[in-house]
């Protein structure tokens, strides 16, 4: 019996604590991620054949008591030592932590590269993303690391697709400032324009049927 091998990917960017909770350091007050339908499609994708998980953390921040490097591993969260060890390598104690809507579960691959080893991050990204064809982006923030990923994705030959209502951008009504379109929705439509090379736009609905 042939086993199926994995050809797409969910990547979720920096959905730590630290970026998702209203008021965090990035931008105060100004991003609400539980508009978005992570959860939810990241559980439909675990239970598809074909798809690989990763958590992109590229926020995170090394223990200052550790000596490890940036690093791709799988996240075996049924053994308690594992996800001890990948913790430990997180600075800034609950705040670096996975937001609750999408903890790394069995079977997921969380790659970990502070801003500090940027340069290794393509090499990274390209591990963990061995075998895969087509790549589906979740995450935040949609005109900074999502955009990111895709283009990096992108340089790899992969083809990368930003899932539209699962990623979300700073909404500047909470400053009182009321835009049309919405950020997200301008970014979105920069994004499709290919002004940043072939990235496709999909909502959830449309990546998992096509």
């Amino acid at each position: 019996m042939s086993i199926t091998q994995p050809t797409r990917a969910i990547v979720v960017v920096d959905m730590q604590k630290c970026e998702t909770r209203m008021g965090h350091y990035t931008h105060p007050g100004g991003l609400d991620s539980t508009k978005i339908a992570i959860g939810s499609n990241l559980d439909r994708a675990r239970t598809a054949a074909g798809y690989t998980i990763v958590h992109n953390a590229s926020h995170a921040k090394f223990n200052h008591e550790t000596t490890c490097g940036p690093l791709v591993c799988d996240a075996n969260w049924m053994q308690s030592t594992t996800r001890r060890e990948v913790l430990q390598r997180l600075s800034g104690g609950e705040c670096c932590d996975f937001d609750e809507k999408c903890y790394p579960k069995r079977g997921d691959r969380i790659l970990i590269c502070p801003n500090v080893y940027a340069k290794q991050y393509p090499d990274l990204l390209e591990i963990a993303l061995s075998e895969i064809s087509i790549v589906g982006i979740m995450g935040v923030v949609t005109d900074s690391c999502v955009r990111t990923v895709a283009e990096k994705s992108l340089e790899l030959g992969k083809k990368p697709i930003i899932l539209s209502d699962c990623t979300a951008q700073t909404d500047w009504d909470t400053f009182g400032i009321t835009t049309n379109p919405t950020p997200q929705e301008a970014v979105l439509q920069d994004i499709r324009s290919g002004t940043y090379g072939e990235i496709g736009v999909q909502t959830a609905r449309e990546f998992f049927a096509s």
